[in-house]
């Protein structure tokens, strides 16, 4: 057991690790803001040591530890918590800060604080500002539009709405990114919220970001009155108030001309290329994979590799690239993974050209040329010294029919049955099916006509010799009446009344018999077919 544990333990022992998180890198006079200092597999002997500016004050708050277990590995993890207050305006230097754990030296590399004078605003309970990280970008380059708010009270409800953004796209690729920290204001807590927003600049000129837009919620303290009172809840009142940030002015700024090579990417930021091949060998007829890393801060969306020249001596075949960006505090960062088959067309030593890539760097002004490392392959003779051969170059097409060898086929056996399995064998079954719901319902309303027609044009015999009843709609009503007392008194049987029936009764009848149809079975209005049909048998002798 203790040999496992050593074992367990030993590896993350090697592997200590000091990391250090702040959640501001400005600050305003009398604000206090949390720096967590985090040791990962290590045992420190003392506490972290925090080199820190003249205008700060640091001071430690506390520890603690936890340990966490993902995948079967356990990691131990030590947190120190300090408080950073700001004393005076400038821009100061928090770190380095140093431990030792294990008998290694670990070490944070020191990071600036901004500290600005103590605004009016900041001593309102809630504020609201914008920012964008460039104030002249060039078109192409990525800007972060950045929305912050602080309060110093609670609120039960907030909602952002964001303004256009004139002359800039927003990277759809990674949504934008928000955080909260507290931070104490002279003795006061307040809650802060970030949000950031990836925009890339699309259009040269001056352009006006609106503001943005923060409605809020707040709770009122109860009054004799502002007190409600519901049969059901007791609700706390609320009142809304909406903020506005200021409107942004920015000025694009067109990528110029000069010196712009024919073969430029389209990339526009600070990036870094590199190559790494599978292998450094391959047979002929095999392939390795070039996999190529572009990364940098900005949009990445659309590039693709340039091709390989012809006179290469090798074959390339690209995957489709693995294109993502993240936003990490405030700044953005996208990474693109090209994967490339190379496949060589001949034996010995063949050189992979270098990738390159121009690209504008807007902190340079200037374009820049990425170009990965040479490479050079060792290509071994393949399998039975195959080569390479393309299939369009075949002279003959040798392939043929696959041939049914008699003796091959044995008899099925005796309970076995063959059936046909194509779509022809099929074709009736697949074309009866649908024909079934319309015989049914062709059915049933030749069935429902018949049965209709019965009481209008005839009396009908109910069971046991009762009469049938009376028909509830008006042109039934109105051909039984006729059928069980009229017709006869026109000289004609209920039963052979028809169209030719009525026709041979005269014209008027033969109006009458149509109008009475149409009712019955097309809907028409009969507002003075009773009085009609009433008319014409009174009028009979």
């Amino acid at each position: 057991m203790d040999l496992l544990l050593l074992l367990i333990w030993l590896p993350a022992a090697l592997a200590a690790r000091l990391d250090a998180s702040l959640p501001v890198d400005e600050l305003s006079v009398g604000q206090t803001v949390e720096l967590q200092v985090q040791l990962s597999d290590g045992k420190a002997r003392g506490l972290p040591s925090v080199d820190h500016g003249a205008g700060l004050q640091v001071a430690f708050l506390g520890q603690g530890q936890s340990v966490v277990s993902v995948n079967f590995k356990t990691t131990r993890i030590v947190r120190y918590t300090y408080s950073v207050t700001a004393i005076e305006p400038g821009i100061h230097t928090l770190g380095p800060i140093l431990l030792e754990a294990e008998g290694q030296s670990l070490r944070v590399d020191p990071s600036p604080i901004t500290v600005t004078e103590r605004s009016a605003a900041e001593q309102a309970t809630h504020t609201v500002s914008a920012t964008l990280s460039e104030d002249a970008p060039y078109v192409g380059q990525t800007a972060v539009y950045k929305l912050r708010w602080r309060r110093t009270e609670d609120v039960q409800n907030r909602s952002w709405t964001l303004p256009d953004f004139p002359g800039f796209v927003q990277d759809r690729t990674v949504e934008p990114e928000g955080r909260e920290h507290r931070i104490a204001d002279k003795g006061v807590a307040a809650q802060v919220e970030e949000i950031w927003v990836p925009l890339v600049a699309s259009a040269e000129g001056a352009h006006s970001i609106g503001p943005a837009l923060l409605e809020l919620a707040i709770p009122e303290e109860r009054t004799q009155r502002n007190r409600r009172y519901d049969p059901f809840f007791d609700r706390t009142p609320l009142r809304t108030e909406r903020l506005a940030t200021d409107r942004i002015a920015v000025t694009t700024r067109p990528l110029p001309t000069a010196g712009k090579p024919a073969d430029f990417s389209g990339l526009v930021g600070q990036f870094s290329l590199t190559a790494t091949p599978s292998a450094r060998s391959v047979p002929l007829g095999g392939s390795i994979t070039l996999e190529v890393k572009l990364e940098g801060d900005g949009a990445l969306t659309g590039f693709t590799l340039p091709p390989l020249p012809a006179e290469a001596g090798l074959r390339a075949y690209d995957d489709a690239p693995e294109i993502s960006a993240t936003l990490k505090e405030g700044r953005y960062q996208a990474t693109a993974l090209y994967r490339r088959a190379l496949v060589p067309d001949r034996e010995g030593t063949v050189s992979v050209p270098p990738i390159e890539v121009h690209v504008f760097e807007p902190s340079r002004g200037a374009y820049v040329l990425l170009r990965t490392e040479p490479l050079t392959l060792t290509v071994t003779p393949g399998e039975q010294g195959g080569e390479v051969a393309s299939f369009a170059d075949a002279p003959l097409d040798r392939r043929r029919d696959v041939e049914a060898l008699g003796d091959d086929i044995l008899p099925p056996p005796s309970s076995a049955r063959i059936q046909d399995a194509t779509l022809r064998a099929r074709l009736p079954l697949a074309l009866g099916l649908p024909l079934l719901p319309l015989l049914a319902w062709l059915g049933l309303g030749l069935d429902s006509r018949r049965r209709a027609r019965a009481p209008t044009l005839g009396r009908a015999a109910a069971p046991h010799g009762r009469p049938a009843r009376r028909p509830r709609r008006p042109p039934r009503r109105l051909g039984a009446a006729l059928s069980r007392r009229r017709w006869p008194r026109l000289g004609v049987a209920g039963p052979a009344v028809d169209r030719a029936g009525a026709t041979r009764l005269g014209p008027d009848a033969a109006t009458l018999y149509a109008d009475l149809e149409a009712t019955r079975y097309g809907g028409q209005p009969a507002a003075d077919l009773e009085a009609r049909v009433r008319a014409f048998v009174e009028s009979r002798p």
